[in-house]
């Protein structure tokens, strides 16, 4: 057992309120407080303000729920506190999501006519969950609007399912909404609903612990989806869920790594951010919980981990809220157990999400096996990232490709010691960005076809078939083997390329998903993460070793 750090003891120091306090001005800034704009109580700023953008982000309205926590925070600092004025932008705010809302309930997230699972429930939990605090202060008109329309959301959620993957958080938001609003409306069908979606969630946990993410285990959004479903538990007591969220956890605590950090490029969807109230509200009942809270809390007072101070508007929502909801939950903790790079010297292998964890005397390593074999080594007593390996890329007939690709359930061979090879598949590295007459038929498209919801689901499944599944393979063989040794990982690279491949560099980090969350920053950031080194050119077979140690990270031919 770990003594908890110093400092944290007293409950005025743990830093989710202050992360809170200090990104007031921000929230204020994104509503329209113009009392009489056609868009009051909008969050969505660049609609309203700027009027760059066309379509009014209706998930932009969650901040509704920190308006109502901030405006009955007494706390030193707190300018929202009892103000008539935040009152006031409360009242819009409720107004303005009813006023997005399509007549069968759904909410859109990304363009017009989306009708999205995910915007229908993250608005829903945040919008009901506020309307819990607040609403007896309604007056009596926009009370019942603001009721009817959780009613309606509740009824769009017990018809209809996310079509395109298997993605944890978006269920498990679906389960903690459905929850809210049967306590709302009285109503057990939302509780039954909620259940469908928690058995989905379950059906799919793999008995390694972790929740899927598209066909993978996802940290940052680990995090994330895992707190709608302690939030879940927190209302039902469901022993199910606890003992679901105890074996994710168990999980999710090797991927804590020593300066701070956690996830990256080595989980299915690059994240890197950290959701701490589910940690915080498991913490009695779960030593991995509390485990992980603890650390983290001193993290975020550092600025280590990345924090709300590091999203953009379409995360900075549910990120600022998740901060009120942890502020509330947290405990102080005298003894907790320590994390698994605290532990003994160890080497703990998951075979199905293709990860491979290596705590040595000097140092943490992570390797995403799933991800082509990335490389992060941590040095464990200076609490820093000593090398950082992404993956190899390199252009071919103007086409950019690369090797961090992820396979679902790799199959490396193991030899004798710590020793791995596999076999790494290349794809292309494509950006797909909207261009202006790209935008115009796609628009045109939304707002005429697109109103159809059977048409809108097709879609949605379309996109997610282009931008995230829609895989080009190069003429490229590229065989690794990795060595972990008491001074670093070590690798050996046999690659053969087409005639006429360009320079090929190995990257510290970068990402070859289309993923709007990934690449936030944290303290991994400037310490060195947009390090590339060129290693050779031309086509054939090249003979490649790669270092990463406490020194840092190098590459080069094995024939120079």
């Amino acid at each position: 057992m770990l003594s908890q750090p110093a400092g944290l003891h007293d409950l005025q120091q743990i830093p989710y309120r202050q992360a809170a306090l200090d990104e007031v001005w921000r929230l204020a800034s994104l509503i329209d407080r113009n009392p009489v704009s056609r868009t009051r109580g909008s969050l969505s700023r660049t609609h309203w303000a700027w009027k760059f953008d066309d379509f009014p982000y209706p998930r932009m309205q969650e901040g509704v729920f920190a308006l109502v926590c901030l405006y009955d925070l007494d706390a030193e600092g707190n300018p929202f506190y009892h103000s008539e004025s935040v009152a006031s932008w409360v009242e819009w705010a409720f107004d303005y999501w009813t006023r997005l809302q399509h007549k069968n309930g759904a909410f859109d997230e990304a363009y017009p006519n989306e009708q999205c699972l995910a915007a229908t429930a993250f608005t829903a939990f945040y919008v009901g969950s506020a309307f819990l605090r607040w609403g007896d202060r309604l007056p009596a008109p926009l009370r019942d609007r603001v009721l009817a329309s959780l009613r309606l959301a509740g009824q769009w959620l017990c018809r209809n399912d996310e079509t395109h993957g298997i993605l944890s958080n978006h269920l498990a938001v679906a389960v903690a909404a459905l929850e809210i609003l049967a306590r709302i409306c009285a109503c057990k069908d939302f509780s039954q609903r909620a259940r469908f979606f928690l058995e989905h969630i379950l059906a799919h946990q793999s008995d390694e612990g972790w929740m899927q993410e598209y066909d993978g285990a996802d940290i940052g959004y680990g995090t994330h989806g895992f707190f709608y479903l302690a939030e879940y538990w927190r209302m039902t007591a469901c022993a199910d869920t606890l003992s679901a969220l105890q074996r994710f956890a168990g999980f999710l605590a090797h991927f804590v790594h020593p300066d701070g950090t956690i996830g990256g490029e080595y989980s299915s969807r690059n994240t890197e951010f950290y959701y701490p109230a589910g940690f915080e509200l498991l913490a009695g009942h779960c030593p991995n919980c509390r485990a992980i809270a603890v650390a983290m809390r001193d993290s975020l007072e550092q600025g280590r981990a990345c924090g709300v101070w590091a999203m953009d508007p379409f995360n900075f929502m549910p990120m600022l809220n998740n901060l009120l909801f942890a502020a509330e939950a947290t405990r102080p903790w005298e003894q907790v157990d320590p994390l698994p790079w605290q532990q003994p010297p160890s080497s703990v292998h998951f075979p199905k999400a293709g990860l491979w964890l290596i705590n040595r005397e000097r140092y943490y390593a992570v390797v995403g096996l799933s991800k082509g074999g990335t490389v992060s080594v941590f040095d464990k007593a200076g609490k820093r990232i000593a090398a950082r390996h992404a993956g190899h890329f390199l252009v071919w007939r103007d086409r950019a490709y690369t090797s961090q690709d992820h396979t679902p359930h790799p199959l490396p061979e193991w030899a004798a010691g710590d020793k791995v090879t596999l076999q790494v598949p290349w794809k292309s590295l494509e950006q797909t960005l909207f261009t202006p007459l790209l935008f115009i038929a796609f628009r045109l498209f939304t707002l005429t076809l697109g109103r159809f919801p059977a048409v809108s689901r097709w879609v949605k499944n379309l996109l997610v078939s282009v931008l995230i599944h829609r895989k080009r393979r190069p003429p490229i063989t590229h065989v690794r083997t990795l060595r972990a040794e008491d001074d670093g990982i070590f690798v050996e690279d046999c690659i053969r390329l087409p005639e006429g491949a360009g320079q090929l560099t190995a990257a510290a980090q970068f990402t070859s998903i289309h993923m709007g969350s990934a690449m936030y920053c944290d303290a991994r950031s400037p310490c060195g993460s947009a390090t590339t080194q060129a290693i050779a050119a031309g086509g054939g077979e090249l003979r490649l070793s790669g270092s990463m140690t406490l020194a840092g990270s190098h590459w080069q031919r094995q024939d120079d």
